[in-house]
């Protein structure tokens, strides 16, 4: 397989999410919980038992302490029981677990790493509150440790089975000491970069709410994220807006030994209330965004709080592109750097839905706006999707023709591609299908897709309180076959909408017709990582993804 068909196997086609109104009689619950406990460490918790109301099976716990404590993550894995778990009915849930030997003490080893002390494991038991709808449920989990120390995590279950995303160690370890009151605001962090960053640049930045940040850039859509990128001005102090190209370095990495990095130095805390302070490590701004080699280090409180783990968003380009006088079909575009990735969903000679791909259609600058973008197009076969476990040995990539756009600006550009033998010059605009409401405080348009289940994905294009989701996969008989949900409802950290099969010819708008298979439900568990729930033609599962950086 030549190398464009190996990057593009890596790539992942979006998923929609489907969900269930009315109760389901769920024998095999799937969940995951987590967040930061009372001592500071980070703590990944996912289990599967079955049967209700006492629901019996086994768990892992990933467990990263807070800069200072121990180096390796901690794993425990055995079993566990819910009590009370009653799904007979929708609405608000209450139930507790038992989850054997969670609890434990350190010993620490002269590396740094930790081991379990023998004799010392003990249960650990767990409140759940949350609401159920038939398929999926939101939960607060609350846990008292053996200090008697209580922690709040946030998760969710679902009815069938979840491929969780495992919590990943952090890029570097750092140890923050801040002091903040009603007036000011002081942080700084002693960081241990990795002996590869040795040289690097030295990023500290902000996502702050946009009404705080002067020169905030806009969406691409013309709407205002709530947060924003931003760094305090040098000499006013006065947070501006940026762009990932734009960050300034706070200076070079000198050592993997520990280093000390100024975060805020005597700032005005209205001045950042609600910010989110970073600081990360990286060659160049871009790459440093983009491939998660930062951490939040100190939050400022305020009214309106951004999160604390930087969207991976990709760039100006991103988002849904179509013809108006051939509504029908369309492609979605995700820009990171000089790369910008095609998903194109269209239809075959037949009127069957059909979708292409170009992976690296590669644009002369990084970050542009404008100019013109080359690449080859691709046509990939693969597994039955539904009702199946995905089988990688079955997909296979063709080249199926090449594509190059020429964009005029962020909204406006000429498509051609030449497809066996045919070629076909189209102008498309940038598809806006909401101008107004609440703008979100994440942007979640980007490629998505499971890791562990590259070969399908799903393109998000996100509007004020809509998102627009275009599901790759496959059929019965591996040929590629796609979905829409043109009217996901935001709600909470996700949306809700009817899922859609569309029928073509290709470009001959009367023809075409969509037929309703299910509904979706996507929920972020953070800026970059979520967990989609679907119901396709009855088949109902759940599926992990993440923000899809290349």
């Amino acid at each position: 397989m030549p190398n464009a068909c190996r990057a593009l196997a890596r790539v992942a086609w979006g998923a929609a999410a489907c969900i269930v109104s009315g109760a389901v009689s769920a024998q095999q619950i799937t969940a995951a919980f987590g967040g930061t406990d009372s001592g500071g460490s980070r703590l990944s918790v996912t289990f599967t038992c079955t049967g209700t109301p006492t629901c019996t099976g086994t768990y892992v716990a990933v467990s990263i302490d807070a800069p200072g404590g121990c180096t390796n993550p901690q794993v425990t894995t055995d079993a566990m029981v819910l009590q009370g778990l009653d799904l007979s009915a929708t609405g608000p849930i209450h139930f507790t677990g038992t989850f054997r030997n969670a609890e434990s003490g350190d010993t620490n080893n002269p590396d740094g790493t930790c081991s379990i002390t023998p004799g010392s494991q003990s249960d650990a038991q767990v409140t759940f509150d949350g609401q159920w709808d038939g398929t999926v449920a939101s939960l607060a989990a609350t846990a008292l440790d053996r200090q008697g120390r209580i922690s709040q995590f946030e998760g969710g279950f679902t009815a069938s089975g979840v491929n969780i995303k495992p919590l990943q160690p952090p890029p570097f370890q750092m140890q923050v000491t801040s002091d903040i009151n009603a007036t000011t605001a002081s942080a700084s962090a002693v960081v241990q970069f990795d002996a590869g960053d040795v040289g690097k640049s030295i990023y500290v930045f902000a996502y702050a709410p946009r009404s705080l940040v002067k020169s905030a850039v806009r969406r691409k859509d013309g709407a205002d994220n709530s947060c924003v990128l931003a760094q305090p001005d040098p000499s006013t102090g006065q947070l501006t807006g940026q762009l990932p190209s734009t960050l300034r370095a706070a200076g070079n990495v000198q050592t993997a030994q520990g280093q000390s990095v100024t975060i805020l130095q005597n700032a005005s805390t209205p001045a950042n209330a609600g910010a989110s302070y970073f600081v990360g490590v990286g060659s160049d701004p871009g790459s440093m965004i983009t491939s998660g080699a930062n951490q939040g280090a100190v939050a400022i409180p305020g009214s309106q709080q951004c999160p604390s783990v930087f969207p991976a968003n990709p760039q100006a380009l991103s988002g849904l592109w179509y013809d108006a006088a051939e509504s029908g079909w369309g492609i979605h575009f995700t820009q990171r750097g000089v790369h910008v990735f095609g998903a194109w969903f269209t239809y075959d000679g037949s009127g069957n839905p059909k979708w292409y791909v170009s992976p690296d259609c590669t644009m002369a600058n990084a970050n542009a706006t404008s100019g013109p973008c080359t690449g080859t197009l691709y046509q990939v076969s693969g597994p039955l999707f539904f009702g199946a476990a995905f089988d990688h040995s079955l997909e296979s990539v063709q080249q199926a023709g090449t594509l190059q756009v020429d964009f005029a600006d962020p909204s406006h550009a000429s498509m051609t591609y030449t497809v066996s033998g045919v070629s076909r010059t189209v102008s498309i605009t940038r598809q806006v299908f909401r101008d107004s409401g609440t703008p979100p405080a994440i942007d979640y348009t980007d490629l998505w897709y499971n890791p562990n289940e590259s070969g399908w994905g799903m393109a998000v294009s996100h509007e004020f309180d809509v998102m627009f989701l275009a599901w790759f996969v496959y059929d019965g008989s591996g040929k590629p076959i796609w979905y829409v949900a043109p009217d996901c409802a935001v709600t909470g950290q996700g949306c809700s909408g009817a899922l859609y099969q569309v029928a073509g010819p290709t470009f001959d708008p009367a023809a075409v017709h969509a037929n309703a298979v299910g509904t979706v439900n996507v929920q972020f568990t953070d800026p970059n990582d979520g967990i989609i729930n679907y119901t396709v033609n009855g088949v109902t599962s759940s599926k992990a993804i993440t923000r899809q950086v290349f």
